[in-house]
């Protein structure tokens, strides 16, 4: 990172009120007790040019965190 860059959360562009920065937000219950098939859509509309790679990426480890989130909050 060159001297004289801002530190990088101040590179960010503001989000627009009614805009998300994120394409889930959520406590671990709501997030684990989500389907899968859903939040991986939340994630394509916020990234639109994901591509079948990156989807298959989410499909295979959305349910995995899930099931490690279910486990912390459980523990």
């Amino acid at each position: 990172m060159p001297d004289k860059a801002p530190p990088p959360d101040e590179t960010r562009r503001p989000a627009a009120r009614d805009e998300a920065a994120y394409g889930w937000q959520s406590d671990l219950p709501t997030f684990y007790g989500t389907q899968p098939r859903v939040v991986r859509l939340r994630l394509e509309n916020f990234i639109h040019d994901a591509g079948t790679e990156q989807i298959r990426a989410w499909d295979a480890s959305i349910p995995w965190l899930q099931r490690e989130c279910r486990e912390l909050v459980n523990a």
